[in-house]
């Protein structure tokens, strides 16, 4: 269901002085508090629409002055123009009449020409509109300032003096998010996003942290939100242009500081859900988040951080219902293909196995999402050599069903293989009790129910006819 909307109006375009405009969004702001209702997640603010447009004029302005100075590059390349012109020198002998004829020596030399009258007014005129659009970034920039302290001071103050209802904090943390700071209008790393950044933590800490109902739009918005983090390029970048206005014997300048768009994962808590008896959705928020491939891996680290299993398992205990045990064997695979979320696949792994399914953990460990190294090390860890016979003979019965294994899983599938038997003492010795040889003396297989199961293994991977 989308969110509900909501179009508000309000006079916030020019005032004589900062204090005016901070008290007349003060007053805004509480007027729409007592407009907001419950659920509304999209709002129209006037400043933050304000801002939008002026961050859009700023991005075209630093365009056109890019463009100004290409063509100026082009218009420099195009003054003059070289050529080659050939001269003759005629050197008159020093002996007079000795020589026949005066030496002549012949060369080119370059000549450089202006190519067009009109290209030396064609650069004025380009450093005259770069000097016009320079100005105005100035005074685009000196607006943009002016609108988040406006933003930020009167927002401070209605929370400080709790004049902000829940409802309207909520819609306005969700519309400053979507419109500005989850959108790729604001760098990553600026200064203007840290300040952004900062007025949404300080609301999302009262309102959105540890609330369920808000954990799933969050997610949605941080998911489907450009990549949040920032770019290592632009941190280099800020970084230079830092030390060559302050000196390259300054330190350097530690834009690691600021705040970005990925710290907002903080106020993401999943674990509210768990603790309202709802355990379904806390996995469906996990599923999310695992299948998304285009988010960087610093942004599915932190996410995945928010999904703790020792605070998850203990709270379902040992008796989860079947349709939990069974959305948590669809995730687990694609938790162990994920780097960032192997760790919480292995635990789930760990808890199906404790609560009896281990024969559905060998089926799943053969999933083409599994790698084979993994699937080897788990059940390396499973402890199968103590298993009992019956138990034993079950999971060789179920091996068959998954033939044929990817060629990743040969190995996997050949341990399997000899944990259950040579190395299971149960087996051993069951199997030492039906028979002393594993053929007749024409060369078939005896009739034993254990060798029966091996030999239908063997027999079906070629190894034995």
């Amino acid at each position: 269901v989308p969110p509900s909307t909501q179009q508000l109006t309000g006079n916030m375009e020019q005032y004589t002085s900062s204090e005016e405009g901070i008290a007349n969004a003060i007053d805004y702001f509480v007027r729409l508090s007592e407009q907001i209702s419950p659920g509304t997640l999209d709002i129209e603010i006037p400043v933050v629409s304000h801002l939008v447009a002026l961050l859009h004029n700023y991005e075209q302005s630093c365009n056109a002055l890019a463009t100004y100075d290409q063509q100026f590059l082009e218009l420099t390349k195009q003054s003059f123009y070289n050529f080659q012109k050939p001269f003759q020198v005629r050197v008159s002998c020093e002996k007079n009449h000795a020589c026949t004829s005066p030496a002549i020596v012949q060369g080119t030399t370059v000549s450089i020409e202006p190519t067009h009258p009109s290209i030396p007014s064609d650069i004025q005129d380009n450093r005259s509109n770069y000097n016009t659009e320079y100005a105005t970034l100035f005074d685009l920039s000196r607006a943009i300032s002016q609108s988040v302290v406006l933003l930020q001071c009167s927002l401070a103050s209605v929370i400080k003096s709790g004049q902000l209802s829940p409802s309207c904090a909520v819609a306005i943390f969700f519309s400053i998010a979507r419109q500005l700071v989850l959108t790729s209008v604001v760098p990553s790393g600026s200064s203007i996003c840290s300040q952004l950044v900062q007025v949404l933590l300080t609301i999302g800490r009262s309102y959105i942290k540890g609330n369920k109902e808000y954990q799933l739009p969050l997610l949605n918005l941080l998911l489907d939100s450009p990549s949040l983090s920032m770019n290592p390029s632009i941190r280099r970048s800020l970084n230079t242009a830092a030390r060559s206005f302050v000196g390259e014997e300054e330190e350097e300048v530690d834009t690691q500081a600021r705040l970005t768009p990925v710290d907002l994962y903080e106020l993401f808590t999943p674990r509210s859900l768990i603790t309202s008896n709802d355990p379904s959705q806390y996995l469906d928020l996990l599923s999310s988040i695992s299948s998304r491939s285009e988010k960087s891996s610093e942004e599915l680290e932190r996410l995945s951080q928010c999904f703790n299993p020792n605070e998850f398992l203990p709270i379902i205990g040992a008796n989860a219902s079947d349709s939990l045990i069974d959305q948590l064997f669809q995730l687990i695979p694609g938790l162990l293909s994920k780097p960032s979320f192997s760790k919480i696949g292995t635990a789930y792994m760990e808890y199906v196995v404790r609560a009896g399914h281990q024969h559905r953990v060998l089926g799943m460990l053969f999933s083409p999402n599994v790698p084979g190294e993994f699937a080897s090390r788990f059940i390396a860890n499973m402890n199968l050599q103590q298993v009992d016979v019956q138990t034993s003979v079950s999971i060789l019965q179920n091996l068959f069903t998954w033939l044929p294994l990817g060629e990743q899983h040969i190995d996997v599938a050949t341990k399997l293989l000899e944990m259950l038997t040579v190395n299971c003492s149960s087996f051993m010795a069951q199997f030492q009790t039906e028979n002393q040889t594993g053929y007749t003396s024409e060369g078939k297989p005896v009739e034993s129910p254990l060798w029966n199961i091996l030999y239908q293994f063997f027999s079906s991977r070629g190894l034995i006819h």
